[in-house]
């Protein structure tokens, strides 16, 4: 008898995990559905934007995965997307002109962060409401009181290797591997003295790791090239051993060649696109619509997919491998337009 109740408890507490389990299951469930329907679109913002039918971006940054990502725009909610691509400082003064003129044709603008920056000084920016998706982002991306921007991809800035010249364990680990006496006169690097790339990494080494750092690589002789996709070639060719900074999406264009990309373990500086509201947007419920799929997981999926870092941490197994790695690597921050004159004439100073 004994035995037998002591089956008759264990069925019972069986059935009481058993029903936990299910339970736990189903607000998992619940909770998941309302947390994916919490990051949609409000319908009635989409039905609004879909009345006024088009949406007009103007792009400075590298277009190839935009235009991609207007597409499936497009395709998602029937909204044609007309895309201006221009040099930075040229979109700038065509918003500009446009606002001198009272003739605002521009919604949305998708410039690096110090152009997003001088449009919010300039007051040509407008507050985007809210965007379900900006809670995905990821910590390093998150800036508090921001209510006119969004972040949309980080582009790494990594070192890049001729793997022929360079053995493996002679790679650069750190970046002051760089400064060792084999590196010497076999850097090309992108010029620090005007805006860039070049700017933005050696001020993140000089702040972020060391002052002495930027120092000891001028003792490196140094040589300054500002075409990257040709310091890239360059040294595929074996002309340099190492060019830096490198655009570490630009691997997915060498593939095949003797090169490998490196991110040292201190991290990488980086750049940052992001996307804003222009004020007087012709059609600002479109403009938010696309604001939000900017940070959508399918969006964000297809920067990772081609070789940028995503701000939300989307992730798939369609990245990359040679990407893929680079996921995990520290993040050590992008160039500061408040200090970004005071930067060029310090290093004007220095490589002169």
């Amino acid at each position: 008898m004994a035995d037998t109740g002591r089956r008759a408890s264990m069925r019972s507490r069986g059935r009481v995990k058993r029903a936990a389990t299910i339970t736990l299951a189903v607000v998992a469930t619940l909770l998941s559905g309302a947390a994916t329907s919490a990051q949609q679109p409000d319908p009635a913002l989409v039905e609004a934007a879909k009345k006024e039918g088009r949406v007009v971006v103007y792009l400075s940054v590298t277009p190839t995965v935009p235009r991609l990502i207007m597409k499936r725009f497009e395709e998602r909610y029937g909204i044609q997307v007309d895309l201006l691509e221009a040099r930075a400082s040229e979109v700038e003064e065509r918003i500009r002109s446009e606002r001198a003129a009272g003739r605002n044709n521009g919604d949305v603008t998708i410039l690096g962060l110090t152009g997003t920056v001088n449009q919010r000084a300039a007051g040509g920016l407008q507050p985007h409401g809210p965007l379900p998706g900006k809670a995905k982002l990821i910590p390093e991306m998150r800036e508090p009181g921001n209510i006119d921007s969004v972040p949309i991809s980080i582009a790494w800035q990594g070192i890049l290797i001729n793997t022929d010249l360079v053995k493996p364990e002679d790679e650069p680990k750190s970046w002051w591997d760089l400064t060792l006496p084999k590196f010497k006169g076999k850097i090309l690097a992108d010029d620090p003295r005007p805006t860039g790339g070049g700017n933005i990494m050696f001020s993140i080494l000089h702040e972020k790791i060391s002052p002495d750092l930027p120092k000891k690589l001028k003792e490196q002789d140094l040589v300054f090239a500002r075409d990257l996709a040709l310091n890239e070639r360059r040294v595929a060719r074996g002309e340099y051993w190492v060019t830096t900074p490198f655009p570490m999406q630009d691997l997915l264009n060498l593939r095949g060649l003797p090169v490998k990309g490196i991110v040292p373990k201190e991290g990488a500086a980086y750049t940052l696109g992001t996307a804003a509201i222009l004020s007087g947007a012709p059609h600002p419920n479109a403009a938010k619509l696309l604001m939000n799929y900017l940070i959508d997981d399918e969006a964000q999926l297809l920067y990772a997919e081609n070789g940028f870092k995503s701000t939300t941490g989307a992730t798939s197994d369609k990245i990359p491998p040679e990407i893929r790695a680079f996921n995990t690597s520290i993040l050590l921050g992008t160039g500061d337009p408040k200090t970004q004159e005071q930067m060029m004439k310090y290093f004007t100073e220095m490589f002169r």
